[in-house]
């Protein structure tokens, strides 16, 4: 039990503490973009795959993001003590995360605010993706705020410790951080001036760009189709009117999916 005076589990509870009140204190500091005016405008000129490249690892925390990546299975190698339970740690978390961005991006990201006891309660995540909406045209934006990496490297980490046996936890938590950064990078992409050679990689683009400018309650899926499929949310484009509120994701107002 997490409240026993055994060792271990105090530890973790200190830790998840400190980590929290360290993401309280981020978010003091998180420009989430309330003031960027819905714009108008396109992507700018064409930019070539390296190019798009240094212009995400431009951004401090992106390039942060990455050496943590680095350091995270650098970290794993050096502990060691390998089993093949570490192959089915990294591929159930593989499986398991369209289903992550989905629920993260229709939960966290399209959620709206709460008032409980009186007091609102609004996501730093889902003020950010709002700016991101109104200015979807600006790449840099929101790009991985300290936020997320406190999350991804401190927040999940931690939970998932509690429920897996070390060291395979480290496994799952370095995979997850590592699909947390493709999330970021592609992400990125769909949203600079990069022009996509590859049939498949524009097709992921096209999809995103459509939840951005077409309806915001369908295609949630960033990196991957597969939980998107499962859940009724990938429509042919052409059998889905335009949202009027796709741009503003406007405060009890958008993003119900089917409607």
């Amino acid at each position: 039990m997490l409240w026993s005076a055994n060792p271990p589990y105090f530890a973790w509870l200190i830790f998840m503490t400190a980590s929290y009140a360290l993401f309280l204190v981020a978010k003091l500091w998180t420009d989430t973009g309330e003031g960027i005016p819905l714009t108008q405008g396109n992507f700018g000129k064409e930019q070539s795959f390296w190019q798009t490249v240094r212009g995400f690892l431009s951004n401090p925390t992106a390039a942060a993001f990455l050496a943590l990546v680095v350091a995270a299975w650098s970290g794993r190698v050096v502990v060691g003590r390998w089993h093949w339970l570490d192959l089915v740690a990294a591929i159930v978390t593989v499986a398991l995360w369209p289903f992550v961005e989905w629920i993260m991006h229709v939960t966290v990201l399209h959620s709206q605010p709460r008032m409980l006891f009186g007091m609102r309660f609004d996501s730093i995540f889902a003020k950010i993706h709002r700016a991101h909406h109104r200015h979807p045209y600006h790449p840099t934006f929101g790009v991985v705020p300290v936020t997320t990496l406190i999350q991804y490297f401190l927040i999940v980490p931690g939970i998932i410790f509690l429920f897996l046996h070390w060291p395979r936890s480290f496994t799952m938590a370095a995979m997850a951080a590592t699909l947390a950064f493709r999330y970021e990078l592609w992400h990125y992409f769909y949203h600079s001036s990069y022009k996509p050679k590859s049939v498949w990689f524009r097709r992921l683009r096209d999809r995103h760009l459509w939840h951005h400018f077409q309806h915001e309650g369908y295609w949630f899926g960033v990196t991957t189709t597969g939980a998107d499929v499962m859940l009724r949310t990938n429509p042919d484009p052409k059998s889905v009117p335009r949202s009027p509120t796709v741009r503003t994701l406007e405060v009890n107002g958008a993003g119900s999916s089917k409607s």
